[in-house]
């Protein structure tokens, strides 16, 4: 069992931010294109290795 999980698989914490991911496909090619939004500045980093990984695909 993760250690931020309880029995009810419910999570157990303080909400601290949201990372949205968006996807669109580009016009001409049908390529995907990911928009990566942080809500807050102290999760900026995270948002930039899912932008960095995403770019990957």
């Amino acid at each position: 069992m993760d250690s931020h999980l309880n029995d009810n698989n419910c999570i157990i914490g303080k909400k601290c931010g949201t990372i949205t991911v968006s996807i669109y496909k580009e016009t001409n090619s049908g390529s995907p294109i990911f928009y990566v939004k942080s809500d807050t500045e102290e999760f900026v980093a995270v948002s930039e290795i899912i932008e960095d990984t995403l770019a990957m695909y």
